[in-house]
């Protein structure tokens, strides 16, 4: 590759920032375009242009370039910067973006925070944009919608006023998986369909990827299983441009709930049984949830209890959002167990958890499960992400976090005023009438808006 070639010979004149740069790009346009064949490459380069083995620019392109087998002594290496502001915020964005591509999103939320603080402080709107991209996305990947609303809308914002058509289709396809769970289709479908068409032409496999997987979670929550099943079928074949390697294994769980009521047990059981030697080569905690919340809904009656509990008690990174989903399942199938009494707790903590996340369409599932269980629900109380629009439950979070109203307005580039009108709306869709009562109402929601 040209610039590949191109990096050696900086590398080869002395000159390693620039080399590190040219293999950047190359490495970059490899993984977002989810070629592999550069690899060995792209690692003989590295290797040759003289940084310490921990730079951030040096990880971040290993992280691009990483082989499943390779991840864990990448992220290993990631793991050890602290995420913080001390450290310079193109620094943090590239240990973030490195976690990011490699499916660490708890890590990858932290760093992406810390280059966020700095950015904003600096003006720097072009790498700010991608870091609120990259972190809404590790939101959405963790459970944390209520972080990931507003992160999507700015980075939306950010990356059409700096002329990032990328990132911005990325940012929509955010904002349009959020709206799909809570149930608004149309808006969705029109984001998706406005990503798509900047994302085909320029051959945005990571980008479609998140396009198809979102079509297939909203099909899915309304339970029209046939779309949903072809969807993500393409999502796990490498020949189509639905398949990228940081988002393939998302299909693998989606495509068993699938299945199950399609009666295609038989055949995606085989798909997860193929994709478990491929799981154990990486530590990815995405992969390994998507792996046993697959084994737990494809098992056979005589071994489903077991490990609908070890998905339950594994590492959940998806957060309340797939922890619930596990619980629906696992309560449905208590249910059919003729376990009816124990089949009530499970589906209750899901539709808890789903009112709490404002999951329209998932919260009703679980009530009907429930009803079908024995067991009325309340009404639904409306979710923060309902009651507010994704700016003004920014603004709210900010100003919980003690953030006067002109240091918000510094902030996200708005007036003092503009600031202030938000909050006044906000106020009385929260049921208070004054600032010092937002924290009690949404201060604890939004974890990851200061740098670990």
């Amino acid at each position: 590759m040209p610039l590949i070639h191109a990096a050696e010979s900086a590398a080869d004149h002395g000159d390693p920032d620039l080399a590190l740069s040219l293999l950047s790009a190359a490495a970059a346009n490899s993984f977002w375009a989810n070629r592999d064949e550069a690899h060995d490459e792209i690692l003989s380069a590295a290797k040759h242009v003289g940084v310490l083995p921990d730079d951030p620019r040096l990880l971040s392109i290993l992280a691009y370039a990483a082989l499943p087998d390779e991840v864990a002594m990448v992220i290993e290496r990631v793991a050890r910067w602290p995420a913080d502001r001390s450290h310079d915020a193109l620094s943090m964005q590239l240990l973030g973006t490195a976690a990011f591509s490699l499916g660490f999103h708890s890590l990858s939320s932290r760093f992406l925070t810390a280059s966020i603080d700095t950015m904003r402080d600096q003006g720097r709107l072009v790498q700010l944009a991608q870091s609120l991209v990259m972190r809404a996305w590790s939101e959405i990947n963790l459970g944390r919608w209520t972080v990931a609303a507003p992160d999507a809308e700015e980075g939306a914002r950010l990356t059409r006023e700096t002329a990032q058509p990328i990132w911005e289709a990325g940012a929509h396809v955010a904002q349009a998986f959020l709206l799909g769970m809570r149930g608004d289709e149309q808006a969705a479908e029109e984001l998706v369909a406005q990503a798509e068409k900047v994302v085909v032409p320029a051959g945005g496999r990571a980008v479609f990827a998140v396009v198809q997987l979102t079509r297939a979670m909203t099909a899915l929550a309304y339970g029209r299983y046939d779309d949903a099943y072809s969807e993500l079928q393409r999502m796990l074949d490498p020949a189509d441009l639905a398949h990228h390697r940081m988002n393939f294994y998302w299909a693998v769980a989606n495509l068993a709930e699938a299945a199950v009521p399609l009666g295609r047990i038989r055949e995606v059981r085989a798909i997860v049984e193929q994709l478990e030697p491929r799981a154990a080569q990486t530590p990815s905690p995405v992969f390994q949830q998507a792996i046993r919340h697959g084994h737990a809904l494809l098992a056979t009656d005589d071994t489903a209890e077991g490990l609908f509990r070890a998905a339950l008690d594994g590492d959940l990174v998806g957060g309340p959002f797939e922890r619930a989903r596990l619980q629906v399942a696992y309560g449905v199938w208590l249910r059919r167990q003729r376990r009816v009494a124990e089949s009530r707790e499970p589906l209750r903590a899901a539709r808890d958890s789903f009112d709490a996340l404002g999951a329209v369409v998932w919260s009703e599932r679980a009530r009907q499960e429930l009803r079908a269980a024995g067991e009325s629900s309340r009404q639904r109380e409306p979710g923060l992400l309902e009651k507010l629009s994704a700016q003004e439950l920014q603004v709210a979070q900010m100003a919980a976090d003690g953030l006067s109203n002109r240091e918000i307005g510094q902030k996200l580039y708005l007036s003092h005023r503009t600031v202030g009108s938000h909050l006044y709306r906000t106020y009385p869709k929260l049921g208070i009438t004054a600032r010092s009562q937002l924290r009690s109402v949404i201060g604890l929601t939004a974890p990851t808006r200061s740098a670990a």
